[in-house]
């Protein structure tokens, strides 16, 4: 069962794993004219309705299929919209076929005002009904002229010999007091969220050659999942981070806080050594310094620094923190992390990068116990990964992990992930991210992304999506995705010569970035 907003993301990485739109309504309309040649005899008196958007263009194409196969000689085709034709490109394209068949067809375009006593005449003798009005997931109780058509069709079902009736992908007005109950409905490749046999009758699902790959990897229509500010959002309602990191490497906790930044988060606290933490160039990007203390000339995060940090990420209300980039693995830096994962509020979420990881393996059951409860995600490469396998109890089934399919891998690491009650982003040429009882892969990227710098732009992204209010699993795969994509893009144009930076340069988030990217790949095809 999915919700709309999953079919809408399902619609776009199908299109861009080259498979149309355009296609799938063309296999929708297919799969609902065999359908109803198999479940009913009825071959005259075919009404079809449509609506205007895109599920009216399925029972257009539906239409032309009912035609094209002989067994159908004549039908009429009910239009909530006027002779130019539907709303959106791909159902004009369908009506603009189904017209081109000739006097086969007889389209009845309602006019206001008098769609009643137009029903009258040609919706009610109908011998069986096609109904393509609304999209499925449309909120909202349905208006005119489709609550007049609803309760029409309801009361020809009520007569001793009723037509038969089928919606295509969902009754309209599921959920509201104003719905339709068909015999049938075909949904198209699952069933829709509130969807039973109770209201929408016997359930069809219909493949429509939506391809596997769209579920089980991430792609542009996942940024459909971005949450967009409201029009009246004041600074800091779109996430404040907080990356911890720092000392022996310098640039490190700057990538981070860079890519929180780049996915859209309105403050960005910096905890580091001084030296890092004041950086003059860091004003540019809006960064609020937190240094560690200098007390013993320390220059790494020390026991000592953990109480300012906590007091820092309480004051402010952070909603994520991103720590371990750049940290060194110092005894008591380790032991330091421990205590800000144990420490920090159970709502503030937390990403554990690079030289975090060495602190789970310090102690993996604190570390446990500190992502129980809340939002975790842990981003290992390999190495990184099978160090935290081997300080697991569950380690003896890990030594497996990279010996053979991906979806094994995956597998392996929804345990670990389980056990560890985190959200695994595994790196690799292709990433594996689960939570434990999912798992997402991604493609996205080029092995010049191996240079330094790309997997801490990588967890602050993930630090910023999670201060956006994603989940674990959509943030992570989301990330992984857009540092994977942005790198291709550099990487056509600069090829080896490509730095991190320029990754974090390309970033560019927009309402439409989903569709451009979807568009820019099928024009390439």
């Amino acid at each position: 069962m999915i919700t709309m907003d999953e079919v809408r993301i399902l619609d776009l990485n199908a299109e861009y794993l080259g498979v149309s739109t355009s296609q799938l309504m063309d296999n929708a309309g297919k799969k609902v004219a065999e359908h109803y040649l198999v479940e009913t005899d009825v071959r005259e008196g075919i009404v079809i309705v449509c609506g205007g958007g895109n599920n009216g263009g399925d029972g257009l194409t539906a239409a032309r299929y009912l035609l094209e196969s002989d067994e159908v000689k004549k039908l009429k085709v009910i239009c909530s919209f006027d002779e130019d034709g539907p709303k959106t490109d791909l159902a004009k394209d369908a009506f603009h076929k189904l017209e081109s068949m000739g006097d086969v067809v007889d389209f009845v375009h309602l006019e206001h005002g008098r769609e009643e006593a137009q029903l009258e005449v040609h919706l009610r003798p109908a011998k069986a009904v096609i109904e393509a009005m609304l999209a499925a997931g449309l909120r909202g109780t349905p208006g005119e002229p489709f609550s007049t058509i609803i309760h029409m069709i309801t009361e020809m079902m009520e007569v001793d010999e009723p037509p038969y009736v089928v919606s295509i992908d969902a009754p309209p007005g599921l959920g509201t007091d104003i719905a339709l109950i068909p015999h049938a409905t075909i949904t198209l490749h699952d069933v829709k969220f509130g969807m039973k046999q109770e209201n929408s009758g016997e359930m069809i699902v219909a493949d429509i050659g939506i391809p596997d790959k769209t579920q089980s990897h991430v792609g542009p229509g996942d940024l459909l999942r971005y949450p967009r500010p409201d029009d009246d959002a004041h600074k800091g309602e779109g996430g404040k981070v907080m990356v911890v990191g720092g000392g022996p490497y310098v640039g490190a906790p700057i990538m981070a806080g860079l890519g929180a930044l780049r996915a859209g988060v309105d403050l960005l606290y910096l905890a580091a050594p001084r030296a890092i933490a004041f950086q003059p160039t860091l004003t540019t990007y809006s960064f609020i310094p937190v240094p560690f203390s200098q007390k013993e000339d320390w220059h790494f995060l020390d026991t000592h620094h953990v109480d300012e940090i906590l007091d820092t990420i309480k004051r402010n209300k952070i909603d994520a923190v991103v720590v371990g980039c750049g940290l060194g693995e110092e005894t008591n830096t380790l032991e330091a992390v421990l205590r800000i994962l144990e420490n920090t509020d159970k709502d503030v979420d937390v990403v554990v990068d690079a030289d975090g990881m060495k602190a789970i393996v310090h102690d993996v059951d604190r570390a446990i116990a500190a992502f129980t409860g809340r939002k975790a995600v842990i981003t290992p490469h390999a190495v990184e990964a099978k160090r935290v396998f081997m300080a697991t109890e569950i380690s003896p089934e890990l030594e497996r992990f990279g010996e053979d399919s991906m979806e094994k891998d995956a597998k392996i690491l929804a345990a670990f992930a389980k056990h560890l009650h985190a959200t695994v982003l595994f790196k690799g040429p292709t990433d594996i991210i689960t939570n434990g009882k999912k798992f997402k892969f991604n493609d996205s990227g080029v092995p010049r992304m191996a240079v330094g710098g790309t997997g801490d732009v990588l967890a602050g992204v993930v630090g910023g999506l999670l201060a956006k209010g994603m989940t674990t699993l959509n943030a992570a795969a989301l990330a992984a995705f857009l540092n994977g994509y942005y790198g291709q893009k550099v990487f056509e144009r600069k090829g080896y010569s490509m730095m991190t930076t320029d990754i974090l340069d390309e970033f560019d988030i927009t309402d439409d970035l989903a569709y451009r990217i979807v568009a820019e790949e099928c024009y390439q095809d």
